[in-house]
């Protein structure tokens, strides 16, 4: 989004979702700033980054002392600040070890060998996250498998938290409203193994047999 400082216009961007799933190169890029935040990357939520590029430092939200370079108002919060550079550090090594993306495609794979009609939204995506949909299998009945498996998934992004209705982005895709309303989003991370991946399987499976037992019961 554009902010208005007193010369120019300043580019601002978002990339807290990219953080540690893509690469990130600020100096040589278009945005003068950028937000990350460190619970992306293993570290405690409430803890995140703001780069700044030296001739976008007349923009202020809200003037502070010089503890904060005079950018913001506020008391550093150490300990979080220390448990985000521990995070930086050890990041590389054990994100590395984890191949994310192979993750999702055997997870998307292991859905559409047990339900070839599973749609998967969005061709272009982050490689850690999946939303898909299994026409007439509701998000609230879905997320019941993977939860007895100990495995926690959701209907949507956090930005959307307790909002009710289909996804808007999945309207803007044109997704017909009963199969947003089917829709799941798992989003794996540097911890995710392939036996989570094998574990939401099975917890799906159940849901998905007991649709089909219902299924033929009513024809």
């Amino acid at each position: 989004m554009p902010l208005v400082g007193p010369t120019r216009h300043t580019l601002f961007i978002d990339a807290v979702q990219a953080f540690g799933k893509l690469p990130l190169e600020f100096a040589a890029s278009a945005p003068d700033m950028m937000a990350i935040s460190g619970h992306k990357i293993g570290a405690p939520a409430g803890i995140g980054a703001l780069l700044v590029k030296a001739h976008a430092d007349v923009v202020r939200l809200i003037p502070g002392g010089g503890q904060e370079q005079g950018r913001r108002g506020g008391t550093e919060a150490a300990g979080l600040i220390a448990a985000f550079g521990a995070a930086s550090a050890a990041f590389g090594e054990r994100y590395g070890a984890v191949d994310v993306a192979g993750l999702i495609d055997r997870l998307e794979a292991g859905l559409k060998a047990m339900a070839d009609d599973a749609v998967i939204f969005g061709a272009e995506r982050l490689g850690n996250v999946t939303n898909f949909a299994v026409p007439g299998i509701k998000n609230t009945t879905a997320m019941m498998g993977p939860d007895s498996a100990g495995l926690s998934v959701s209907s949507g992004s956090a930005c959307s938290s307790g909002k009710v209705g289909p996804s808007h982005v999945l309207a803007a895709m044109g997704v017909a409203p009963e199969l947003a309303e089917c829709a799941l989003r798992v989003s794996l991370g540097w911890s995710s193994t392939a036996e989570d991946v094998d574990a939401f399987l099975a917890g799906y499976q159940s849901i998905l047999s007991r649709h089909r037992a219902r299924q033929g019961q009513a024809a």
